[in-house]
């Protein structure tokens, strides 16, 4: 049992425990706690804190303060710090932290232990270019940032600070591609319809980034070499997927890499210069009569019954049998008009209010907020 010592500490008008051992490598260690009693008429409610807190305080389990996620200790930062910092400093850490540092951090599940400089860079780059923070503002967070982790320094929870040599107004620091393609696809959110992005979604998320995250490529390794993206092609065709589906990811990607190019990132698009597989023709398929009167004595009585039926004598798509709705029967004329279409999307899209309702209509989405 490593053996703690302590004492007391007046600051600020508040009581402090200051605790201190040897670590494994026989270097001396502190700790300050804040006792949250002031220091008129508590004196002996501290001591008696100082002393169970000596004796509950393991050293060993601090190590753990490192595998926390980034977001989760930047929160425990602020509380243990409330008493060090002036009032009106306290109050500006944790909204900027509140507001934009955690948000962000929180997205990207990092711990603590493994947060890097280029992490760092990241953020400050997404603040600069997609948020168009000012220079003050990316100091402002530097500043938070340092003070934060040099905290976990000094407590021996990391051995350097990753933000040591980070200039938060640079750009000339290499971007990894999964990165800035995650980046791009936030930024579509807004700018394409909520089908498209679904589209983009999915592919980017599910497909692209988890190809592309272990092999750690920067934009500029990607612009060096675009046998790079042909890699993945072939990889995801050898995978058994289709020629179109892979030239759907590289209509993902190639949109991407524009972007990068247009606003200077890298000097050409790399996927201008890759080989994309060859588009296969479609070949419908069609069920015999006898095949039909299979399918609709096994479905008959389940709740898809309709619509197999609809598909079956109309040729309706799955999504114009789902928006069907009744204006588009004609009884007097016997006709149907196809007139709405229902599509899956992803939900996730709005966050604008509790109550949304989702709907389409003329082949368009609809998002009413009520």
């Amino acid at each position: 049992m490593t053996n703690v010592a302590g004492h007391l500490r007046e600051q600020n008008g508040m009581y402090q425990m200051i605790l201190s051992w040897k670590d494994a490598d026989g270097k001396r260690r502190t700790k300050s706690i804040s006792t949250g009693l002031p220091v008129k008429g508590n004196k002996k409610r501290a001591e008696s804190l100082l002393r169970k807190t000596q004796k509950e305080f393991n050293p060993e389990t601090m190590q753990q303060v490192s595998d926390l996620p980034v977001s989760e200790y930047l929160n425990r930062w602020l509380r243990e710090s409330v008493m060090n910092l002036p009032p009106e400093t306290y109050g500006r850490y944790a909204y900027d932290l509140g507001r934009v540092v955690v948000p962000y951090f929180e997205k990207k599940r990092l711990s603590l232990k493994a947060l890097s400089p280029r992490d760092l860079e990241t953020f400050f780059r997404y603040e600069r270019q997609q948020e168009e923070a000012s220079v003050q503002q990316l100091l402002d967070w530097h500043k938070e940032l340092t003070d934060a982790l040099q905290y976990a320094v000094d407590n021996n929870w990391l051995k350097v600070s990753p933000i040591k040599e980070v200039d938060p107004c640079l750009d000339n620091s290499p971007v990894l591609f999964t990165d800035f393609i995650t980046d791009w696809l936030k930024m579509m959110k807004s700018r394409v319809e909520i089908t498209t992005y679904t589209s983009y979604e999915r592919a980017i998320v599910h497909k692209i980034v988890p190809y592309f995250e272990p092999l750690h490529y920067t934009l500029q390794d990607m612009e060096q070499h675009p046998k790079y993206i042909q890699d993945f092609y072939q990889h995801e065709l050898d995978r058994g997927l289709t020629a179109n589906t892979v030239i759907h990811y590289h209509a993902n990607i190639r949109k991407c890499l524009q972007y990068a190019f247009q606003i200077g990132m890298i000097r050409s698009n790399p996927a201008d210069r890759v080989e994309r597989p060859r588009k296969e023709k479609f070949k419908s398929e069609i069920y015999s009569g006898e095949e039909l009167e299979q399918l609709f004595k096994v479905i008959q009585g389940d709740s898809s019954e309709f619509g197999v039926i609809m598909a079956a004598f109309y040729g309706l798509r799955r999504s114009e049998v789902v928006g069907l709705k009744w204006d588009a029967i004609d009884f007097e004329n016997e006709t149907i008009s196809i007139q709405h279409m229902k599509k899956r999307v992803s939900l996730q899209r709005f966050k604008c209010c509790k109550n949304t309702r989702y709907g389409a209509g003329g082949g368009g989405r609809t998002h009413t907020c009520y």
